[in-house]
């Protein structure tokens, strides 16, 4: 079962700077800046797929969250992972937020240093696991 992300609220709430951030560590490329409206994202290392992102730079535009919505399903394809695992690296790039979790399950097995750690919380007005 996937899960897609599709809540306007959490899709608006995604930073156009931190999309592009997000971007440029992932392997894209800006390819073309239109203004202050629009910037054209590919990825050359991966040129077989064909991938194309198209990043409106104002948050304010009406098809905002929709334009997020197809930049999610995007790379949910490049990269893989899910929607979910996406918004919330997004969401943890916005930077200097602090919020409130219950710890649900601390994992760890006896011959690794690490381990994971779920957490049940509100992010961006939202309940949210991760």
């Amino acid at each position: 079962m996937k899960a897609i992300v599709c809540d306007g609220a959490v899709l608006s709430s995604l930073n156009p700077l931190a999309v592009e951030d997000y971007l440029r560590k992932k392997g894209w490329w800006e390819r073309n800046r239109i203004g202050d409206r629009v910037s054209i994202w590919t990825r050359d290392s991966y040129s077989e797929d064909n991938l194309k992102i198209q990043l409106p730079l104002d948050s304010g535009f009406d098809d905002y969250p929709q334009r997020m919505y197809e930049i999610i399903g995007i790379l949910e394809k490049a990269e893989n992972r899910s929607q979910i695992d996406i918004v919330s690296e997004l969401i943890s790039r916005r930077g200097n937020q602090s919020f409130q979790a219950v710890v649900m399950n601390v994992e760890t097995l006896s011959f690794k240093t690490s381990g994971n750690v779920m957490l049940l919380g509100v992010v961006g007005g939202r309940v949210a696991c991760a």
